[in-house]
């Protein structure tokens, strides 16, 4: 027995030495590979000027003509995403889902006894403590009942943004009032868009082109309209808004994911993808006649693109690929879901309905992969016909 004991003991202290060791060969190997990838992003003589905006290092930023007290500023750096501790310990929720899975949780019929065991943990829960002062708690009480300022996101960076509300809505109106971009509807489409689409994925299910998993998995049960709310871009002079759109629990919402999922090898197939800043490193490494480094931004990426020809250049890659897609989906009906997706472009704001007028809708899941292969087709275009040749490009 004494043996056996004293066994285990060498077994153990072995595989805490090994373990050790592994982990700081792991610390060794990470710490080697920043080191490189600071050498290597560092390796040009030629320093950049650091470039700051004041405006987006400040964690609030008062646009409006209300004095802020300290614990309100307080409170709104802690962004708009923190989450205040509850009150008091909410078990309906908890109890709802865990019945879900009890017969899993405890097979033989144990059922009861695991219940009983939940409820009891969750009658002697403690209430977490608050993760605010009493001053903050009452200051985020004053500002959401403050009529005549609006809180918005900042559209690049953290910066919580403070503004009147007449001079939000009228940024925003501003935008929505320009006829090139935005149009006006009377009624929601949404339950006629529904009827079409399920009969759309009924016709592909029985054309064995969907399985019935996945067929069943397209349909949203209880679909909203696509709603439009708005980022502040204190990055600008003037400073202007972003309408940004959330498409989640919409007609296209689960169909659009699915395609995209599908699409993803085809934006990295370009020759210009760069997978992060070592792959850049490697590219750019050994260039022996370095020249100057041009930049383009297209301004409202989204909105610009067009569809007709984004579904050309999807086609057009389509057809190049060596390897299928891993979807059982033809081309025709990839093309065609596709083209139901991205003309979809209607959304709320407030109690208006609008409809966006050309270019790929914002907030699908499909218009960035959508966007990548139309500028990847475009690209090529554009570097076959060009009198010079880069000697690096990407796209980011």
């Amino acid at each position: 027995m004494a043996d056996l004991l004293a066994e285990f003991e060498r077994d153990g202290k072995w595989l805490s030495s090994t373990k050790t060791t592994a982990n700081n060969k792991l610390d060794l190997s990470t710490k080697t590979g920043h080191v490189k990838k600071l050498h290597f992003l560092t390796a040009s003589p030629t320093k950049l000027k650091k470039i700051t905006s004041p405006a987006t290092n400040n964690t609030v930023v008062n646009l409006s003509n209300k004095q802020l007290s300290n614990q309100q500023v307080n409170a709104l750096a802690k962004g708009l995403k923190f989450a205040l501790t509850p009150r008091r310990t909410t078990s309906d929720m908890f109890i709802t889902n865990i019945e879900k899975g009890l017969q899993q949780l405890a097979p033989g019929g144990k059922v009861d006894y695991l219940r009983h065991q939940i409820c009891n943990i969750l009658y002697k829960a403690q209430p977490q403590k608050p993760n605010i002062t009493p001053s903050e708690k009452q200051a985020i009480k004053q500002l959401r009942q403050d009529p005549d300022i609006v809180i918005a996101p900042a559209d690049i960076g953290k910066a919580t943004v403070v503004l009147d509300k007449d001079h939000f809505h009228t940024m925003v109106d501003n935008l929505l009032d320009d006829t090139a971009t935005y149009k006006k509807i009377n009624t929601d489409p949404t339950t006629k868009l529904n009827r079409q689409h399920k009969s759309t994925l009924k016709i592909l299910h029985n054309k064995f082109e969907l399985c019935t998993d996945l067929y069943r998995k397209q349909s949203v049960s209880h679909p909203q309209p696509p709603y439009a709310r708005a980022t502040v871009k204190i990055h600008k002079n003037p400073v202007k808004t972003r309408l940004l759109v959330c498409s989640r629990d919409t007609v296209f919402y689960n169909t659009a994911q699915h395609l995209t999922q599908v699409l993803s090898p085809l934006g990295k197939s370009a020759n210009s993808f760069i997978n992060d800043s070592t792959d850049f490193c490697s590219k750019i490494r050994d260039i022996s006649n370095p020249g100057p480094i041009i930049s383009y931004d297209v301004v409202d990426l989204f909105t610009n693109v067009p569809r007709e020809e984004a579904l050309q250049a999807l086609r057009h890659r389509i057809d190049k690929l060596q390897q299928p897609l891993n979807t059982s989906l033809s081309t025709d009906s990839i093309i065609s879901l596709t083209s139901t997706c991205i003309n979809s472009t209607y959304f709320t704001w407030g109690d208006e309905i609008y409809e966006q007028i050309h270019g790929l809708p914002m907030g699908s899941p499909l218009s960035p992969i959508l966007t990548e292969i139309y500028m990847t087709v475009l690209e090529d275009k554009v570097l076959d016909t060009a009198p010079f040749k880069p000697t690096c490009g990407s796209k980011s």
